[in-house]
């Protein structure tokens, strides 16, 4: 049983719950390619994302299932309400960006723990990962009744993933310590976790539900 403190860890259990990887992509998580388009990190960025990696071996070795995802970034294949924000110069990020699509280098994974031939990857174009309704129904299928969310950006596809599985009906945990923000995003990590701990799910640390998952 999880602490007092803790005690919603009991609804994370593992043989009922999802590790849900957000664009553990070279374009988010790889440090030189972050560089490349001005995007700065802190000193503690290579660390959050090897102990990442970590995690998602654990819950490999726990037969947790873990599921992937991969964000497009490109204005000819985003949605029409970003697509047009973009045209109005609203967001100059974007706008300037270089395109991450399927078949780009930095479009592919970062680091040395890549999806398993056995772990479903979905590629999505909205921040929100249930945008996409089959990710849904695979954790249905799977009797999934929580995820774990990890990965980046944590203001951005973190955030927008945690109100879709809230939505799903599914309890939701962030692993603070395991999403990831270049320097610029880090001031919103504070409100973004707050609005997630306070309404759409549950904020810990990973070692947190490791200790849980072990006992």
């Amino acid at each position: 049983m999880g602490s007092q403190k803790h005690g919603f860890l009991d609804l994370f259990g593992a043989t009922s719950t999802a590790v849900l990887v957000v664009d553990k992509q070279k374009c988010y998580m790889d440090t030189h390619t972050l560089e490349s388009r001005g995007r700065t990190v802190d000193s503690y960025f290579s660390l959050r994302f090897k102990a990442l990696e970590d995690f998602i071996e654990y819950s490999r070795q726990l037969n947790v299932p873990v599921v992937w995802t991969q964000m497009i970034e490109d204005i000819e294949l985003s949605p029409v309400p970003i697509r047009q924000k973009i045209k109005l110069g609203y967001n100059k990020q974007l706008s300037d960006a270089p395109k991450f699509r399927p078949g780009s280098e930095e479009f592919g994974f970062a680091g040395d723990v890549l999806p398993l031939q056995t772990e479903r990857v979905f590629v999505k174009n909205h921040y929100d990962a249930f945008a996409d309704p089959e990710l849904g129904e695979y954790l249905s299928s799977l009797g999934i009744k929580a995820v774990v969310i990890i990965g980046g950006f944590a203001s951005r596809c973190v955030l927008a993933t945690t109100v879709g599985a809230n939505n799903h009906d599914l309890h939701v945990l962030v692993l603070k310590d395991l999403v990831l923000s270049p320097e610029k995003f880090e001031p919103e990590l504070p409100s973004t976790l707050s609005i997630i701990d306070g309404i759409l799910g549950y904020v810990c640390e990973s070692s947190d539900l490791e200790e849980n998952w072990r006992s």
